[in-house]
């Protein structure tokens, strides 16, 4: 069975970039990335969780919706 550890979230405006990761510390913690441009900056917001089995479930849990506040969210400071 083929690893899934990307996924493309396809919306009106924007494509966002979910990814399962690890941080770059010795500790290794999981983490899930959610990754985006807003004119021209990329934006990446890092989810830590205590293992792959609670980030892997959220990977795969996380619906357009979600994403689509982040990015509402994102643009709003942005545009401050």
């Amino acid at each position: 069975m083929k690893q899934v550890n990307f996924r493309i979230i396809e919306l009106p405006t924007h494509q966002v970039l979910l990814t399962k990761d690890f941080d770059d510390d010795e500790e290794s913690k999981p983490l899930l990335t959610i990754t985006f441009f807003l004119e021209g900056v990329k934006v990446n917001q890092k989810l830590g969780y205590d293992d792959e089995a609670k980030r892997d479930e959220m990977f795969d849990k996380v619906t357009d919706e979600q994403v689509q506040k982040t990015l509402d969210n994102a643009l709003a400071m942005f545009n401050e």
